[in-house]
């Protein structure tokens, strides 16, 4: 198990915790497992880094990366202002990233990227924000916000979990 704390990079070992990197800004989202690498973001400004499972780390070329999941094959990444993208090879120091909707939000509104089943039970990526639950339509592709409201708080949508068959959000 890895967590970040700050600019730290720790991992749990069987007796205590050590720290295998040192980013060069906050780590705002760590997302595994996609090829086998795990996925180190570093906001909007800094470009994120993936390492592999013989804890080798690279830097990309890539940023506007604040938060991120897998979905379908991909890993999805969203900056703070809603630049919206994905890739099935972002284990690469130059990869190659597809453009999807922006969501047009104020700066900070974000507070995160998940993926859960859609009303369909098709796999979706969602967007939880201190205003709302947003999903994003790949066949569009566009950004839809859900029937689920936030009193716009500045934790609102800030913790969220897929646990069994749910997703919550609070």
């Amino acid at each position: 198990m890895y967590f970040a704390a700050g600019q730290p990079l720790f991992k749990q070992s069987s007796t205590n915790f050590l720290q295998v990197f040192h980013a060069p800004a906050t780590i705002t989202a760590i997302i595994a497992p996609l090829n086998s690498c795990l996925y180190v973001f570093l906001g909007d400004s800094e470009n994120y880094w993936y390492m592999s499972t013989a804890e080798a780390f690279t830097k990309t070329n890539v940023s506007n990366a604040y938060y991120g999941c897998i979905w379908d094959g991909y890993l999805a990444k969203i900056s703070s202002t809603g630049t919206y993208g994905y890739a099935t090879t972002p284990n690469s120091a130059t990869p190659t990233w597809t453009a999807g909707a922006a969501l047009g939000l104020a700066t900070g509104s974000i507070q995160g990227l998940f993926q859960y089943r859609d009303a369909n039970g098709d796999d979706q990526v969602y967007c939880s924000t201190k205003d709302g639950l947003w999903i994003h339509d790949s066949v569009t592709p566009n950004w839809f916000l859900s029937q689920l409201k936030m009193t716009g708080h500045p934790n609102g949508g800030k913790a969220f979990a897929v646990w069994g068959d749910s997703a919550y959000i609070s």
